[in-house]
C-alpha cells in the first residue's frame, strides 16, 4: 500500500509564512496520508494467543486484556509524520521560538548531547503541546497535533491486521526494542526495516510514543476503569522493554519510559470531522463487575492493598492467583483486574481471579452484554 507524502501548495500560493525554521522541520517530518476508511481497531478475544503473548513475554496477562475487542473503525483522512520528532527538531524548534525556558531541561540537555537524527527524549506533555502550537502558530493549512491512539494504531497496522508495524514476524534485527541488544533509539535513517503498512518508521521501539488518548475500557470490553488509571496512551515500545510493547494494538503508560518521544500527525484546517465512539465512559464498581485496581503493598500473605481513587483504599484478596503474575504487578506498582465482591459506601473488597476463571468472567459478561 502506498501513501502519499504531502508537499501542500505550490509555492506560489504556500499557506506557510515566511518562516524557514517551520519549513524546515515540517519537511523533515515527511507526512504521509492516511487515506479515509475502515480498518480493524483493536485485537479480537482469542484468550489462548493472549495467554501465549504474556508466557512469552514474562507479563501479567491482565495488560493485554485493555486491547480487547476489535471492531471495524472508520477514520477520516489525516496525515502522519513518518517519524518521531528527533532532536534536530527540537533545536530548530528551540531556537526559532520561546520554547527554551519551558520546555523541560532534561529534553535539552539530551539535545545537547545526542545526535540530531535521534529521536527526541524524554518529553512530557507540556513540551508536545509547546511544539504543536509553534507548528499551528506558523502556518495556516494544516492543524498539528498528537495522534489519537486509534489514529496512531492504523498508521501502524493498516488494512493487514500486522502483529508489528513491520509484520507478522517477531524480529530482533529490525525492532529497536531490548531483543535489539541496542540500549539506545536508532537514528531515524539508520531503520529502514522498521516500516509499517503505509510506510511510517520507527513504530516499533527506540521510544515510546505520546498520544491524546488516556486509558479507558474499549466499547464492549466489560472491565472497567477508575479515574486514577486514566493516564496517558502511551504507543510503540522502547529500546529498554521487550517487543511485547511494540506490538500494534498494545496500550501501555501507566509507568512512562525514559525513553518517551511523539510524532505529529495533522489535518487540513477545513476538513470535515467526522465522530466515532471508541471507549466507554462507564464505571461500575458494585458486586459482580470486573474492574483495574492500582496495586500499592502487600497487607499479609494473601491481602494487596490496591486503589480505585478516592479515600477509601481496596482490599484485594490475591488468594487464587497465579504468584508470578501478581509478583511483577505488583514490582512495577501496575494495575489489575479484580472481581468486586462487596462495597460499602467507599469500601470495596475484591478478588483477583486465576486465569482461567478470569477468561471465563470476561468471555461470559461480554455474552451478556450482547444479548
Amino acid at each position: 500500500m502506498m501513501s502519499k507524502i504531502w508537499k501542500g501548495r505550490k509555492k506560489s500560493r504556500l499557506a506557510f509564512d515566511r518562516n524557514d525554521a517551520l519549513l524546515s522541520v515540517i519537511s523533515q517530518l515527511r507526512l504521509r496520508t492516511i487515506p479515509r476508511g475502515f480498518f480493524r481497531f483493536g485485537v479480537e478475544p482469542d484468550f489462548d494467543k493472549l495467554q501465549r503473548v504474556a508466557g512469552k513475554y514474562e507479563i501479567p496477562i491482565d495488560w493485554l486484556l485493555k486491547e480487547l475487542p476489535a471492531k471495524p473503525l472508520y477514520m477520516d483522512e489525516f496525515y502522519c509524520a513518518t517519524i518521531p520528532v528527533t532532536f534536530g527538531m527540537i533545536r530548530i524548534f528551540v531556537r526559532s521560538s520561546a520554547g527554551y525556558p519551558k520546555i523541560n531541561q532534561s529534553l535539552i540537555q539530551n539535545m545537547k548531547r545526542y545526535p540530531s537524527q535521534m529521536p527526541a527524549f524524554p518529553v512530557i506533555s507540556q513540551d508536545v503541546l509547546l511544539f504543536c502550537k509553534w507548528l499551528n502558530q506558523g502556518q495556516r493549512e494544516l492543524q498539528f497535533s498528537l495522534p489519537t491512539e486509534a489514529q496512531w494504531e492504523k498508521a501502524a497496522k493498516g488494512l493487514d491486521g500486522r502483529e508489528y508495524p513491520w509484520g507478522d514476524e517477531a524480529c530482533a534485527g529490525i525492532s529497536n526494542t531490548l531483543e535489539s541488544v541496542h540500549n539506545l533509539p536508532y537514528c531515524v535513517d539508520k531503520s529502514l526495516g522498521n516500516s509499517s503498512y503505509y510506510h511510517i518508521r520507527n513504530m516499533g521501539g527506540g521510544v515510546e510514543e505520546l498520544t491524546s488518548s488516556v486509558n479507558r475500557s474499549y466499547q464492549g470490553n466489560p472491565i472497567g476503569v477508575p479515574s486514577n488509571l486514566h493516564y496517558r496512551i502511551l504507543r510503540g515500545g522502547t529500546c529498554e522493554h521487550k517487543m511485547d510493547l511494540a506490538r500494534c494494538t498494545r496500550r501501555h503508560g501507566n509507568i512512562p519510559s525514559l525513553y518517551t518521544g511523539f510524532r505529529v500527525v495533522a489535518r487540513k484546517r477545513d476538513a470535515f470531522s467526522s465522530s466515532y465512539e471508541v471507549y466507554s465512559t462507564h464505571f461500575d464498581p458494585s458486586p459482580g463487575k470486573l474492574i483495574y485496581v492500582k496495586l500499592f503493598e502487600r497487607m499479609d500473605a494473601t491481602r494487596v492493598l490496591a486503589s480505585i481513587g478516592g479515600a477509601a483504599p481496596v482490599i484485594l484478596e490475591a488468594r487464587q492467583i497465579e504468584a508470578g503474575r501478581l509478583e511483577r504487578a505488583i514490582r512495577c506498582g501496575s494495575e489489575m483486574i479484580a472481581l468486586v465482591e462487596h462495597k460499602q459506601g467507599e469500601k470495596i473488597s475484591c478478588t483477583a481471579l486465576a486465569v482461567p476463571e478470569l477468561i471465563a468472567q470476561i468471555q461470559r459478561q461480554i455474552e451478556e452484554s450482547t444479548i
